[in-house]
């Protein structure tokens, strides 16, 4: 690319650079709006990667000395703006969150459909000849459901309810981190623990039909399972955008697309860590639990699930419509 080129191209990046440097320091990094920070952040690292460009192929020109100087004011106030406060956290939750998930959504839906579509497809065999089931479900799962008993009901026997919530939403949070991190390999690992974890549950959901436990099994699964797999298809949804971020860089750089991609994937994943263990309590205290009746386990569940996705998608900031 000639040097005319370059600069007509990347000059309005570098005009809106100066301007949000400028409203920094007649009013301070304080005056930005959330959203303002974040490309603060954005337009900082696309100038930095144009200085690079510059450096290597236009080295003694004017423009390379002032990308340098423009990227070294842009990073004094880029590192000022990464302090995490509690007041920060706090906005990240209320508002933050839901607003990145409603930003990405697409990949949730996505996520959804492709565990779902595996989910019908587990449940379709297992109806035509039930033993398919032995395909992928453990032998003592089976035994247990043929017997006309909920495995569960040996696990929680032998650990009390708190060390078991403790174990659950520590594996629930390790299957969330893998399925967002297989999405390295061009979303197809992600696209794989998606289609397994699918199957294994329409597999077994459609063998406790046949030996009479789909009630017991939904008084089991729906308190805790509809927030832990909304979590798990947003994980999913994460680890999809960091495929997509290599299949598809657009004007970036795989690398840089990756970064872009990966650093809202993760915030994705590790916002969703709370309700992770929310899920695991429920699932360690009250899924199990023999005194409750199984409508009220269900409704609770339903209800959970309800609230989280009024969260995620009616939470917005006061004032007028900026989003964090």
């Amino acid at each position: 690319m000639k040097l005319q080129a370059f600069i007509e191209r990347k000059r309005k990046n570098w005009d809106r650079l100066e301007n949000l440097l400028a409203i920094i320091r007649r009013k301070k990094l304080s005056s930005l709006t959330p959203p303002e920070i974040r490309e603060l952040s954005n337009r900082y690292r696309r100038a930095a990667s144009e200085l690079a460009y510059a450096q290597t192929y236009f080295p003694r020109s004017e423009i390379t000395f002032y990308l340098n100087r423009l990227v070294g004011r842009a990073y004094q106030q880029v590192y000022q703006a990464r302090r995490l406060t509690w007041r920060t956290v706090g906005r990240f939750f209320l508002y933050g969150y839901p607003r990145l998930f409603r930003k990405n959504q697409a990949f949730f839906f996505i996520a959804l459909a492709i565990f779902s579509a595996a989910a019908i497809l587990g449940f379709v065999v297992v109806e035509i000849n039930p033993e398919a089931a032995g395909l992928l479900l453990p032998d003592q799962i089976i035994e247990k459901i043929e017997q006309r008993e909920m495995w569960t009901t040996d696990i929680f026997n032998i650990f009390p309810p708190a060390p078991s919530s403790s174990m659950i939403f520590t594996n629930n949070i390790a299957v969330t981190f893998m399925a967002f991190a297989l999405g390295i390999l061009a979303g197809l690992g992600t696209v794989y623990l998606l289609v397994l974890n699918g199957l294994l549950l329409g597999m077994v959901f459609s063998l406790c039909l046949v030996h009479g436990l789909g009630g017991e099994f939904l008084a089991f699964v729906l308190p805790h399972g509809l927030i832990e797999l909304s979590l798990i298809f947003i994980a999913g949804g994460s680890g999809l955008m960091l495929g997509n971020a290599i299949i598809s860089p657009g004007e970036y750089s795989r690398r840089e697309s990756l970064t872009r991609g990966g650093r809202e994937a993760v915030r994705l994943v590790l916002g969703g860590v709370p309700f992770l263990v929310a899920a695991g309590l429920v699932e360690g205290y009250i899924s199990p639990a023999p005194d409750l009746p199984d409508w009220s386990k269900m409704l609770l569940g339903v209800l959970l699930a309800a609230a989280l996705f009024v969260y995620l998608g009616c939470s917005r900031p006061p004032g007028k419509g900026h989003s964090p």
